[in-house]
């Protein structure tokens, strides 16, 4: 396969490709209203080109592209990291929207899990999400009683 790929570095999408994302959005939206059980068939045509290539994706498939395509839609640069994936500890502090110090004291405080590789410590993007996960969850539970005890006292919410 002769396909190039940057190493996840975000691709910030040019004027151009954010109104052929725009486009691609109106076209592929009209089938989403599908029963999402069957497969989406595409036909690609380069330009100046003869042939034509014919292909089916799945609709898990089809919605990722969609929510990329979003993304490119409204101008934010995109990644794409395989879940087994390291990451350095700027790319997980980058990830999590945390400074790298304070990231380094969550692995240190075995908050996340991570290897060393020499001096460097490397994170695996499965245990970012996992950690974000449970932070997400007990953010969520906070909110929930904190809630419950507003009502309690009748001060709203």
């Amino acid at each position: 396969m002769a396909i190039l790929f940057r190493k996840r570095e975000p691709v910030l999408p040019k004027t151009r490709d954010i109104a052929s994302a725009e486009a691609a959005i109106a076209s592929i939206g009209k089938f989403f209203a599908g029963d999402g059980r069957r497969d989406y068939h595409f036909t690609l045509r380069k330009p100046g080109k003869q042939g034509v290539i014919e292909f089916s994706l799945t609709p898990m498939v089809v919605e990722l592209i969609f929510r990329t395509l979003v993304q490119i839609a409204n101008g934010n640069a995109v990644t794409i990291v395989p879940f087994h994936a390291e990451l350095t500890t700027q790319e997980a502090a980058d990830f999590l929207n945390v400074s790298r110090p304070f990231l380094i004291q969550l692995l240190e405080k075995g908050k996340i899990h991570f290897r060393k590789v020499g001096r460097h410590r490397r994170i695996l993007f499965e245990d970012l999400v996992e950690y974000r996960e449970r932070s997400r969850a007990k953010s969520r539970k906070i909110r929930e009683k904190l809630t419950e005890e507003a009502q309690d006292l009748g001060i709203g919410y």
